[in-house]
């Protein structure tokens, strides 16, 4: 065999390999989950109120990850440069993001990155320090899915990126657990196909052990992922409202007070 049938052959085997390793993809990794991604970019190091909302986006969405779905976080810097920024969009867009939050550098300029958004399919959330209603306008028309104006609470931030996703359909409209289901768009929850009507903490309460049953949840973890406030040691306030959702669904069984911990959702057998 000569030199040049050689490289051939080579050529040709690796062709049948990446054939073989990625027809196998989907069946060789039936463990691995489902990853939803959240890019944040900042215009800057040095705002401390947008690197305070970054850690806990970070550390609220890292709570609600389940058993099926691992949400990653990725921060990065704008190096308070428009252009610098926008070629990080455009990294963060290649490593498959699935929402964007965005500082921008100069406010007046989102049309580059709105445009490289929408090429991709990915919604943009922008977090401004100005409440200026014709640049607001101008990036909503332009595609923009919200804007954000600084101070926020990190709740509202939350809300926002979960709104948007689900109406890009990246996340899941319905869940359910024993006889009780939740379609996450309309926020109806149904017991035995009966509208049962929850208070919003009941309701988010009732997300929050939906995302993630069979293990043990903290009464501070509780009340800081619903309340979105820092917990002061008083659990009343948690045990009366877990209390009164359990016994709306009839979960009394299903939620259980777990000892000097908080409370656990058995998953279903």
């Amino acid at each position: 065999m000569n030199k040049r049938d050689r490289k051939k052959w080579r050529t040709l085997a690796v062709m049948i390999l990446l054939i073989f390793t990625c027809s196998g993809c989907g069946n060789r990794h039936p463990e691995m989950k489902e990853a939803l991604h959240v890019g944040v970019v900042t215009y800057t190091q040095g705002d401390p109120f947008i690197n305070a909302m970054t850690d806990k986006l970070k550390e609220n969405l890292k709570s609600m990850e389940t058993e099926d779905m691992k949400i990653i976080v990725s921060v990065k810097n704008g190096k308070d440069d428009q252009q610098a920024q926008n070629e990080t969009v455009e990294e963060m867009i290649d490593a498959g993001c699935d929402v964007l939050c965005i500082n921008l550098v100069d406010r007046t300029m989102p049309s580059r990155i709105i445009k490289l958004a929408k090429q991709n399919h990915i919604p943009v959330i922008f977090l401004t320090a100005k409440a200026d209603v014709k640049e607001r306008v101008k990036g909503l028309k332009l595609g923009a899915e919200d804007y954000i104006i600084k101070p926020f609470e990190i709740t509202e931030l939350l809300a926002r990126v979960e709104a948007v996703l689900r109406r890009f359909h990246k996340t899941s409209q319905f869940l359910s657990v024993y006889d009780v289901t939740v379609d996450t768009l309309s926020r109806i929850v149904k017991k035995n196909n009966q509208i049962i009507n929850l208070t919003v903490k009941e309701y988010d309460l009732l997300i929050l052990f939906i995302q993630n049953k069979n293990i043990a949840l903290f009464r501070d973890r509780i009340y800081e992922s619903v309340w979105g406030e820092c917990y002061m040691g008083d659990s009343r306030t948690v045990d009366l409202h877990v209390q009164r959702m359990r016994k709306k669904l009839g979960l009394e069984d299903k939620i259980v007070p777990v000892y000097k911990i908080g409370y656990r959702l058995e998953g279903e057998s």
